[in-house]
C-alpha cells in the first residue's frame, strides 16, 4: 500500500506501530495500536499536538493515575493515533474509563476501548503504549457485547 499501513491479504486488519528498538502489533478486526518514547514537552507544544480537549483529558490523566504530564499526555497520543490507525476519525472524542493499580489506564471513544500502558522498557527508557480494540456485536441482536457494557458513565473532560 502506498500509505505503508501494513494488511494481510484475506487477513484480519493489522496494526504496527516502532519507538526505537520497540514494535508492537496487533491483528484482529477494527484495531490499532501505537508506541512512542515519553518526552518531556512543554504545555504549548502538547497543546499543539494533541489539541485543547485532548489536553483537558490528558491533565485528567496525570491528575487521576498521579503521574507526570509527559506520560499522561504521551498515553493520550498514542490512543489518538490507534483510534486514526483503527478507521476513527483523527478527532474521534477520548473518555477515561477506567484505572488500574497495575499501571493500565483505559480510555474510550464511543464503543471502541482503548487499553494504555507506561513503563521503562530496558535500554529504551519510558515508552506509552495503546491498543485500540472495537467490542464484538452479537450477530442476533446487533447489540455491544464490549468488555465495558453495563459500566458507569466514564470520567469526561469537560468542565
Amino acid at each position: 500500500r502506498p500509505d505503508g499501513k501494513p494488511e494481510v491479504a484475506g487477513g484480519p486488519a493489522v496494526s504496527a506501530s516502532h519507538a526505537r528498538t520497540v514494535s508492537l502489533g496487533v491483528a484482529g478486526p477494527g484495531v490499532g495500536a501505537d508506541v512512542e518514547p515519553v518526552v518531556a514537552r512543554g504545555s504549548v507544544a502538547w497543546l499543539d499536538l494533541l489539541g485543547a480537549e485532548r489536553q483537558r483529558l490528558a491533565a485528567l490523566l496525570a491528575a487521576e493515575a498521579g503521574e507526570d504530564g509527559d506520560t499522561a499526555a504521551t498515553r493520550v497520543w498514542c490512543a489518538g493515533e490507534s483510534l486514526k490507525k483503527g478507521g476513527a476519525a483523527p478527532d474521534a472524542p477520548l473518555v477515561l474509563a477506567a484505572l488500574s493499580p497495575d499501571g493500565w489506564v483505559v480510555l474510550r471513544s464511543g464503543p471502541r476501548v482503548i487499553p494504555t500502558y507506561a513503563g521503562r522498557v530496558r535500554g529504551e527508557g519510558r515508552l506509552a503504549l495503546a491498543v485500540m480494540v472495537e467490542p464484538e456485536r452479537d450477530a442476533d441482536d446487533g447489540n455491544d457485547n464490549g468488555p465495558a457494557q453495563g459500566r458507569e458513565e466514564p470520567w469526561h473532560t469537560s468542565p
